[in-house]
Formats: structure tokens, sequence, C-alpha cells
């Protein structure tokens, strides 16, 4: 009775077990890295958290990201790091910071604002606060730094300080604990803090996660293993995992759903186990990681694991069905082949044919590893069970294997596939054509090559008794009637260029024949004997690093299907495809407008201008891949556009109106819908309301112009006609005014004539009155010389020479002063102008500068000076140097405008 109790107890375990292992055990999930270098060198990153929608927000040295899965946006908040945050929804973001904590809201399709809540931001009078945890308690808000809980509650907060100093806090179940370095574990109800329990021993306990089990609280330290509390006592979990956290040391835990827990270390990377402490997964650099050093942990809605490092995050994608083994070692090489042989997996690789028990291909801690088969090093192609006996196609032969070694049966050339014909024959598709084995006396020998198949066949198969399908690489396909002997009969060939795409692959099933290329499926129709195009194209596996040309997966049980990748293999996991969780919602992440010159982003309701009619809407269902959308724009489009993995619409010159934009996304869970976008195109702006009212005014006040101008031109019209009256009778008076004028100009001018004709006569005879008095004042002085003369060698009495000699001076100077005195009365102005400007003229010089302003000419001053015209031109010179005039200066003209 006791056995059956344990038994039932075993299988009960057992189906616990089984029911709990939501994520696969073997192999390596699909993971994806990101350096800091693609989202924009933002730092670390010290928390994670996703919002309903589905994006992932991260909290990083410089400030807050946003990860959609395919554009990271960074948000620059606090002056200092970002250490920690709280997602309330798809639009409310709490973050805390080094001297900060606050509020991001959103204000548009991808926008946020930032609000500061921390009331020493300006002035942190001496304090150097570190907020490392955000929480949400019932209606409160809770920001935790290392000296202080901050309380956010209608609008106010409320600050408690800490014991002595917290060193991390946490949340669980919606319950808050703090760990306190001297007081020990804390719960908060959002009033005070009680002690939960106090530290066993006085060295250092550092508290690294918490999590409340039905065996009551999960301790997990940072280098003294798994704890738990339960009826006050503190005990350790003997939990194989344990000795590994204490010498790699915890920094980060994050339980996974009710299933799972993962473990960041310092170290060695993640540890993701089960409620019972078997290791599922341990991922590290080794294992693809860029550092072994885990900041954060946050199990998002979607199945993914995302993990904040030292340097970079990464992504574990552990709902996935696909997991890898890599070779990071270079133990075994690249995948080509495989078999499960019970319980027994057999891998044939680019270095060889290794073996593994199948249970043994889990990711723990220990690793994966192979044993080499003895003697087959070497490329393997193709591995086969033929009636409980493993075949090898190798780069040497044709293979049996066994634990121990190979059996060689054909070894002339390499082997790249093989296939039963009966129980007696098997044919080989080989680097040159096809070879043909029988069974004779219990062992398998080579009969012949069979004509007239030449080149590589790197398939070959069975359809039916008599009938053969064989791929030639870039050749094409062949189909072979065979006889009862097993020669051909008759063959068909489909050449390449048949087909669509590159590279076609057979497959048979119960549905028929199939080939598949890169681009399209075929089915082949026997009574037509053609292929014909498949209605739908099978989706590719998302294989990362797959080798080319694999369309389809090797199917190595019910469950698995194996898959060539470089430096590994994969292994899909038909069975886990119910276990994939739902996206989470489709997200429309920008609508812009634009032209040739400008773009610009509008949050809906959006009303566009008309000058930028051009849109662009983009969208995705974040952190999924393999999405087919469909649109529609109502009052624009009648039909649903075709479904398509295209993010983003551009609708070219919509014209003016008012547009619903429906979009649509299909997962394996359904239909996903994104919220409707009103969209509004304004007509142009002549067509506006203010434009027409514009227009009426205008026109009213173009009709009031036209009046008021039609009023004002009969009024001009009236004063123009008595204007016109007046101007004809004034013109009439000026008429006759001018012509009196003329007369008076005329008289004026010709006395003008006259007198200019009479001041040069007079000036003439004045010149040679001038003259003739300066001959008489030569002969005077000559008779004045004469008499010296005479006086000096006379006896004549001197008196009457003497009187004679007053006589003639009264006479000259009374002669000269007669012409100064004529000079100066016809040109007294010019004569003092000239004096006064050059007062070092003499009285030739301004009786030259007065003949040449009276334009004579040098002939007539030389008659009048009685000298030669050589020698007026150098008294000219003379005087031009005098009046200090330039080469270029006239001197006629500078003496007119003395």
């Amino acid at each position: 009775m006791r056995a059956f109790a344990l038994c039932i107890g075993l299988i009960t375990l057992w189906v616990n077990l089984l029911l709990g292992q939501k994520f696969p055990e073997k192999g390596l999930p699909p993971l994806n890295n990101y350096a800091p270098i693609e989202y924009a060198q933002a730092g670390k990153v010290w928390a994670i958290q996703s919002a309903p929608n589905g994006l992932v927000y991260f909290a990083a040295d410089k400030g807050l990201l946003e990860f959609d899965g395919l554009n990271w946006r960074r948000r620059p908040g606090s002056k200092g790091f970002t250490r920690s945050l709280l997602v309330v929804n798809d639009s409310v973001i709490y973050t805390g910071a080094d001297k900060d904590f606050g509020v991001w809201r959103r204000t548009g399709l991808g926008d946020f604002q930032y609000a500061s809540l921390y009331p020493f931001r300006e002035s942190a009078k001496g304090l150097n606060e570190e907020f490392w945890g955000v929480y949400s308690l019932e209606r409160e808000i809770v920001f935790v730094s290392f000296d202080n809980i901050y309380v956010l509650k209608g609008g106010q907060l409320t600050k408690i300080a800490a014991p002595s100093r917290f060193s991390k806090s946490f949340q669980v179940d919606g319950a808050i604990y703090l760990a306190d370095e001297k007081t020990g574990l804390c719960h908060f109800d959002g009033l005070s803090l009680n002690q939960v329990f106090g530290y066993p021993d006085p060295q250092p306990w550092q508290i690294m996660g918490v999590d409340q089990t039905e065996d009551g609280l999960l301790i997990l330290t940072r280098s003294r293993g798994l704890w738990r509390y339960q009826e006050a006592r503190l005990q350790p979990v003997p939990w194989l995992v344990s000795q590994y956290l204490q010498r790699d040391q915890v920094f980060s835990f994050a339980p996974i759903e009710q299933d799972h827990y993962a473990i960041g270390t310092i170290l060695n990377g993640v540890y993701i186990t089960d409620r019972q402490g078997q290791i599922i997964q341990h991922l590290n650099k080794p294992k693809g990681l860029l550092n072994n050093t885990i900041l954060s942990l946050h199990y998002s809605p979607q199945g993914s694991l995302w993990l904040g490092m030292d340097f970079g995050v990464a992504k574990v994608f552990l709902s996935s069905q696909i997991a890898y083994i890599l070779d990071h070692q270079g133990e075994f090489g690249t995948g080509q082949t495989a078999l499960l042989d019970q319980r027994d997996f057999y891998l044939g690789t680019n270095q060889g044919l290794y073996f593994a028990n199948w249970d043994s291909l889990k990711n723990n801690a220990s690793g994966i590893s192979f044993s080499l088969i003895p003697g087959s090093a070497g490329q393997v192609w193709a591995l086969q069970d033929i009636r409980g006996d493993i075949w090898c196609g190798h780069d040497r032969g044709l293979f049996r294997v066994s634990r121990r070694g190979l059996i060689p049966i054909y070894t002339e050339e390499g082997v790249l596939a093989m296939t039963p014909l009966d129980d007696q024959h098997l044919v080989a598709g080989t680097y040159n054509g096809l070879s043909l084995f029988q069974l004779k006396g219990g062992r398998w020998t080579f009969e012949r090559k069979i004509a007239p198949v030449q080149g590589a066949c790197n398939q070959v198969i069975a359809d039916g008794e008599d009938l053969l399908w064989i791929n030639v690489p870039n050749f094409g396909l062949i189909k072979a009637s065979m006889s009862p002997d097993f020669r051909i009969e008759a063959q068909r060939i489909y050449l390449d260029r048949v087909f669509e795409g590159e590279n076609p692959w057979i497959s048979l099933d119960s549905t028929g024949l199939h080939v598949r290329t890169s681009q399209q499926a075929y089915v082949y129709d026997a009574s037509q004997d053609s292929f014909l195009r498949a209605d739908s194209l099978p989706g590719l596996k998302a294989i990362v690093n797959r080798l080319p040309f694999i369309w389809e997966g090797l199917p190595i049980s019910d469950t698995f299907q194996f898959f060539p990748v470089y430096n590994g293999f994969a292994l899909y996991n038909q069975a886990s495809q119910a276990s994939s969780p739902p996206p989470a919602s489709l997200v429309v992440r920008s609508l812009t407008a634009f032209n040739n010159d400008t773009t610009e982003s509008f949050d809906p309701p959006a009303a566009i201008p008309y000058h930028l009619n051009n849109i662009r809407v983009q969208y995705l269902v974040p952190h999924q891949a393999d999405m087919r959308y469909r649109h529609r724009l109502v009052n624009f489009q009648d039909k649903w556009s075709e479904w398509s993995s295209q993010q983003h619409l551009d609708f070219i010159n919509l014209p003016e109106g008012d547009y619903q934009l429906l979009i649509e996304a299909q997962s394996p869970a359904g239909v996903l819908r994104a919220q409707p976008l009103q969209i509004s195109i304004l007509p142009p702006w002549y067509r506006q309301w203010y434009t027409y009212l514009g227009f009426v005014l205008l026109a009213l006040a173009l009709y009031g112009l036209m009046r008021w101008r039609h009023q004002r031109k009969l009024e001009r019209m009236e004063a123009r006609l008595q204007a016109s009256e007046r101007q004809a009778r004034a013109k009439q008076a000026e008429a006759d005014q001018q012509a009196k004028m003329l007369q008076n100009q005329e008289r004026l001018e010709s006395e003008i004539v006259d007198l200019k004709k009479r001041l040069r006569a007079k000036t003439i005879e004045l010149a040679k009155k001038g003259k003739e008095n300066e001959d008489k004042n030569r002969l005077l002085q000559t008779l004045r010389d004469t008499i010296a003369d005479i006086e000096k060698r006379s006896s004549v009495s001197n008196r009457h020479w003497a009187e004679m000699s007053r006589l003639l001076d009264n006479q000259t100077r009374n002669e000269d002063n007669t012409f100064e005195v004529q000079i100066d009365e016809l040109n007294q102005d010019f004569l003092r102008r000239l004096k006064a400007r050059y007062p070092a003229l003499t009285t030739y010089d301004l009786r030259l500068a007065i003949y040449l302003k009276m334009g004579l000419s040098s002939r007539e001053i030389a008659e009048l000076l009685n000298v030669l015209p050589s020698s007026v031109n150098v008294s000219r010179s003379r005087l031009r140097r005098k009046l200090n005039l330039d080469a270029d200066q006239d001197l006629y003209e500078f003496l007119i405008e003395v």
C-alpha cells in the first residue's frame, strides 16, 4: 500500500513538472542583443517595465528609453541617472533618478512631457538621494531612496525616514518590502514600517530579491544563497541553484508569472529556474549575451525576458518554439543532419558524427556535451533509420552507425542521401549519380550505378514502388520510372528554370509531392504531369543563421524538427505553439503630413492643411515579428487592402475632406484593431469659410468703393469744368502777361547786348587810353631822364629844371590815377574779390586778368599792352601759378567764377 502511494506521488510530481514546464528545456531560446550604440548611448539600464500596449520602457543613465521592437526613443528628464520606473498605463509613467523623481504624461502619439515631483530638486540642502524604487500602493505612489520613503497621495508628499539605510526595496503581490542595513527586512503599509525579521547574525546581509510562496517568503541574497522565512524562522533553501548563486553573486531578480524565476548575477549571467529550484535555462556571455553582469530583469506579458546588463540590453524569447544549441567552444561545428533514436540523439556536422543523450540537451549550468563517434571525422550529409539500423551518408561514403564507430558499406565517393527501395535494395544519391545497394548474405554491398543520372544528387525520394524523384542541385528535378530490376525505364526532367525562385526542395507527405523554392511553393499534378503553383507560400520558421536553401525542417520526432544553422543547430518544438502568449495591441506610432519642403507631426483627430495633403502613418504590434496588416481609409477606399507585412502607409495628394483610417493586424490569436484615426484634410485657403466671408466683405467693400469713386468722379468732373473755365481765363491772362513779359525780355536782351557792346568798346577805349597814358609816361620819363642829365651838365638854373621836373611828375601821377579810377569803376567787385583772395597780384596781373575775363584774345591783349603775343602767353602762365590753378583747370572759367 505504501509503495502504491509512493507511485501515485511520483506520478503526480511528474505531471506537475510536465505542466509546469512552460519554457523549453532543450537548447538556448532565441535572444536579441542591443548594444548601447543602438539606443543612443543611453548608458546602463537599471529598471525595465512593459506598458499594456506592449511598448517596453527602460530606466537608463541618460533618461527614459522606449522601444517598440523596431525603434528606440530616448527622453531625457532628470539631470541625474534614471534608476527606477513604474509604468501605470500607456500614458503615465513615474521615474526615480539621482536627486529627483517625477511623472511622465503622454501628450501625443509619440510624445511624453516630464514634470518633477521632488521638492528639493532645485535646492537639495545637502541631500544626495538616489531613488532606486517606484511602486504603486493602492492609490499611492511610493518613491524609495537609500534614506527616505516619499508617499504621493492626492497631490501631497509625505516623507518617512529609513531606520538606518535602505539597501534594496521590492514589491511582491502588491506588498512593499524594504531591506534595511541594520533593522532587517521591513514591510511598508503606506503609513509605517514594520519589521518582518532581523538579520540572524552580524555578518552583512544583502537581500536582492523577495517572493511570496506557499511555504513563506523566499529570500535571495547576494552571496549567501537562498533562504526561506516561515513561521518566524529563517532557514536556508537547499536548492542546487543556491550553490551557483553564492558563487556568482545575485544582483537582480524577477518572478516569471507563477511558474519560474529569473535570477541575474554579477559574474555569470542569468539563471531561469522553476519553483522547485531546477535550472531550466542558463544564459551568459559564452552563450550569446553581451555581458555577464545582469543589472535588471523584466518578464513581459508577451513572453519575453528583458535583461539590462552592464553593457547593453538583451531580449530572450522564452515562449518561442525555437531553441538553439550552438557550438560556442568549437566542440562539434555546424549541424547538417540529425536523427533521434528513442533517447539517443545523433548529430551530423561538418566535423563528424556526434552522439548525446536526448535528455541531456538542456541549457543548464553544466552545459551540453557531445561525443564524437570514433572514425566519423569529416562532413556528414545524411542520417536515416532503415529497418532499425542507422545509416550515415558521409563525404567518405556510406556507413552504418554503432556506438563503437562507423561500419563501412561503400567508400568510393561521398553519399548525400539514401532511401530504401524494398527489403533487399537501397539507392543512394552520391556526388555523381545514383548507386544501388543490395542485401546479400546479411551484408549490404554495392551493386552498380543507376544510369543515366549524373551529377550530385542531394535528394532521392521513392514515390511508390516504381517511381523515384531525384534532386540535382543547379540542374533540376528528375522523375524516374523504375523497372522491377531497378533500372530507369523512362525519365522526365524539370529544369530549375521551371520553378520561380532558387534551389527547389522536394517533400512527400500524405497530400502528395510538393516542391518549395525561395519564392514559391508547388504541388505535383499527376494527371497533367506538371507542377502547379500552391495557393499560398508556407511561412519560413524564424530561424537565425539558417543554412542557405533550407526551406523546411527535418522531423526527428512527433514534436521536434531539426534545422541546420551556422555554428550549431536549431530545434523547433511544434507542441509548444499553444503556449505562446497573444500579442499586446496594435499601436499607431506616428502620423505625419508632408510636402516637398515641410514635414509636420499631428495627433488625432488631425486637421491637416491642404498644402500638406501627403500623409504617412506608422504602426506595428510591439515586439511581434511576422505580423500581417491591412487597412482601409473610409471615404477614400471602398475595400480593405490586402494583408501585407508593411508597417507604414502613405497617402499622396489626398483630396480635402474627412477620413477615418482603420488598421488591423493578423496574429495567431486573432485580429487586432487599432484605435480608428480621424483625419481631416482642410480645404485650400481659397475655399475656407473665412475666405468666403472675406470675399463677401471684399465685394461689399468694392461696391462701396465703386459708388464712392463714382460720386467722387462726378464731383471731380464738376470741379474740373469749373476749374477749366477758370484755367481758360487764367491762361488767357497768363498768355497776355507772357506776351508782355516776352516783349520786355526781348527789349532787355537787346539792351544787354547793346550794353555788352558798349562795355567792350569802352573797355577797349580805356585800354587804348591806358596804353596812350603809358606811352606818355614813358615819354615823360625819357624827358625827365634827359632833363636830369642836362642838369648835371648844364649851367642853366636848377630852379627852372626842378620846376619842369615837378610838372612832369604831376602829369604822370594824374594819368596813372585816371586809368586806375576807370578800371576800378568798371570792375570794382571783381578786382576787390581777386585782390582779397590773391593780394600778391600786381597791377599788370590785375589788368591781364580783366582782359582775360572780358574774353580778349592773346593778340588783342598784346596790342593793348604793346607786347608780343608770346609775352602774353608767358604772363598768362605766370598768372595761373599765382592763382594756384591745376593744369586741367580753365583760367577763363576760374576768372568768371571769382
